[in-house]
């Protein structure tokens, strides 16, 4: 997990509000339009060359890779200094899980045009799969000194610098990112996660109301944004967006869990079983048999308690 909760203690067991997911992942490098746009300008001087150029690029837009492929080796055996073959090269053999031989291709297309930009984003995504991160991040910067207009780059920086717990730089990256896509509902949820860490409860509870605003399907920003109303002491609202998470992804046990435990909080034991018992049996349906026998164990608490005679 990415983010945690301070523990809230109930009877004899800690029990800390749960996180529906982290981050939202980064974008991988098919996600980039500029890995499928077709090549501007003259790739080479040699007309066969760019003939099986032009056909790579025709059949890898249509999804025929081995084709593709086919045709820009042929386009490399006429003209080896064609960069935007080697890209597309690399691009099919990182799609084929090749991407020793990936990295290659996309080596020599920057040898031979150090300013594409792609190439260098492409890179970014395969060091950061692999824990190069380092890696990742210089190449992710090149790809910004080429093109500071590039929100992809911003937006898998911040992952990065979040996960590096570089929580200032990973703020600045996502907001670079908002400023940038306006509308991509990931960054203000990530963001959210990163002021909420960065202790701005309020700023936090602002991107993650945002987020949702923009992807009303985003079930993880109302857990979050619940999690963030229940610490400021806003039961009710809190309440209404675990409700609200729980309506958008009924699967997902965490907000059924927050739920119950602040039900429980507000003193209303009978209502705060039935999420509890949701939650435990979602735990255990995906394999997480831990979580649901702590939650069962509250569960068996609470009905000792609601066997007691109130004073």
């Amino acid at each position: 997990m990415f983010k945690k909760h301070p523990s809230i203690y109930i009877i004899a067991a800690a029990i800390s509000l749960a996180c529906s997911s982290a981050l939202s992942p980064t974008h991988a490098a098919s996600d980039i339009p500029g890995t499928k746009q077709l090549v501007r300008g003259i790739v080479t001087q040699d007309l066969e060359a760019a003939g099986y150029f032009q056909q790579g690029v025709n059949s890898y837009n249509q999804r025929d890779l081995d084709i593709a492929a086919d045709a820009f080796q042929k386009a490399l055996e006429r003209d080896p200094k064609i960069a935007p073959a080697h890209f597309y090269l690399g691009n099919i053999l990182n799609e084929k899980g090749r991407t020793g031989e990936a990295i290659a291709q996309y080596q020599q297309a920057l040898a031979l045009n150090p300013d594409l930009e792609e190439a260098h984003y492409n890179l970014g995504v395969i060091y950061y799969q692999q824990g190069q991160i380092d890696a990742a991040i210089s190449a992710y910067e090149r790809t910004l000194a080429i093109n500071p207009e590039n929100s992809y780059a911003y937006y898998n920086l911040g992952a990065i610098y979040y996960q590096l717990d570089r929580l200032e730089e990973a703020n600045v990256a996502y907001r670079q990112t908002i400023r940038l896509s306006p509308e991509n509902a990931d960054a203000y949820y990530n963001l959210g996660i990163v002021l909420e860490k960065q202790g701005q409860l309020e700023a936090a509870a602002v991107a993650y109301q945002k987020a949702v605003e923009i992807n009303p399907n985003l079930a993880a920003g109302y857990n979050s944004l619940g999690n963030i109303l229940s610490r400021q002491n806003q039961p009710e609202e809190a309440i209404a967006a675990y409700k609200e998470a729980i309506r958008r992804h009924p699967n997902d046990p965490s907000a059924h869990y927050n739920l119950g435990v602040i039900l429980y909080y507000q003193e209303q034991l009978k209502d705060a079983v039935r999420p509890l018992k949701r939650a435990r049996d979602l735990y255990r349906s995906q394999g997480q048999t831990s979580k649901a026998d702590e939650v069962d164990l509250l569960i068996q608490q609470i009905e000792v308690l609601r066997k007691q005679p109130r004073r």
